[in-house]
């Protein structure tokens, strides 16, 4: 003789423990997948820091090569004091720009520290579990 025995809540507590667990799964991946997004992006942003800074540095050495010629200019006659004024003006700019990339960098570096976890670490700081 069977008796069948349905216990209708507990296949429904099933059935959604199932879907629940789908959902935990995906959000897991999307997670990891948004942290591998954040982590490639703060590396792209260090790379171009990097590069602003050498076309800066590239830029301001030759905004001071153009003051020591038109310096040179002037002191020959060459020129006016305007464009050794100018050329001045730009150098500082160069320079002021450079500093800028050099902050620049320094936070993406610290941005790729922080979303690798490591930033901490990198000032000495341990945490106890």
């Amino acid at each position: 003789m069977q008796l069948p025995i349905k216990d209708r809540q507990t296949a429904a507590n099933l059935a959604d423990a199932l879907v629940q667990k789908k959902i935990d799964a995906y959000t897991k991946r999307s997670t990891e997948e948004n942290i591998r997004l954040q982590v490639l992006t703060a590396v792209q942003a260090l790379n171009s820091a990097k590069e602003g800074i050498r076309i800066g540095t590239i830029a301001r050495d030759l905004a001071r090569k153009r003051v020591e010629a038109d310096q040179k200019r002037y002191e020959l006659g060459a020129t006016t004091l305007y464009f050794v004024l100018s050329s001045q003006t730009d150098f500082i700019t160069a320079e002021s720009n450079l500093v800028n990339q050099i902050i620049n960098y320094r936070r993406s570096e610290l941005n790729l520290l922080q979303r690798t976890g490591e930033l901490l670490a990198e000032r000495g700081i341990v945490l106890e579990p």
